[in-house]
């Protein structure tokens, strides 16, 4: 669901029934069937609830029935300013080592290019030039936003397909193989939509 970015809490209500043996959860978390959720907005951009409905009547089945359900949430986001998010590559020290650059830098300048203007989307202000000593070497991409909204990002590798984006969880080590020549990768951080 999309909603103006001004909304600041919304009220979600899900009916999973009243019949003997069902049950119903929000995020794993047991409920009655039929129950409020509201989830304050005012420091994300998007929220996803899981609804968990849960059957059972051993009358018709030997089994509960589970069904799942996601609703996802997000504010529509007209623009960001470049100082709300900030983002750190490394690798993990027995795998190498990373450091922060300015995109002037010879070794990145080449392929640091400037981002298509569309909303939402900054030029970054540093580069990361990394120098892994394993082909397997765990990466760790590091992320937040000072307005306390929920940013996501993708390691993408420079003039290939979508296959080779890698979605890097914050702060958690992700493996990623590496070839002899030199490979070059955008870190893109999003912030709402």
């Amino acid at each position: 669901y999309d909603i103006s970015a001004a909304v600041k809490t919304v009220t979600v209500r899900v009916d999973c029934g009243k019949e003997v043996g069902m049950s119903q959860q929000y995020n794993g978390e047991p409920v009655p069937s039929g129950a409020s959720r509201t989830i304050d907005l005012t420091h994300k951009y998007e929220y996803r609830l899981e609804v968990t409905c849960n059957y059972y009547d051993k009358r018709w089945k030997d089994q509960q029935v589970e069904r799942s359900y996601f609703l996802d949430i997000s504010k529509h986001i007209a623009s960001k300013s470049a100082d709300v998010i900030s983002a750190e590559l490394m690798l993990l020290p027995e795998f190498g080592s990373c450091k922060q650059v300015p995109p002037t830098n010879p070794d990145v300048r080449d392929h640091h290019f400037k981002v298509t203007e569309k909303v939402g989307e900054l030029v970054a202000k540093s580069a990361f030039l990394c120098r892994a000593d394993r082909t397997n070497s765990l990466f760790v991409a590091t992320y937040s936003s000072t307005d306390g909204a929920e940013p996501k990002a993708t390691l993408v590798k420079v003039g290939s397909e979508a296959e080779d984006r890698i979605p890097m969880a914050n702060a958690i080590p992700k493996e990623i193989t590496m070839t002899p020549d030199r490979q070059f990768y955008t870190l893109d951080v999003v912030a709402g939509d």
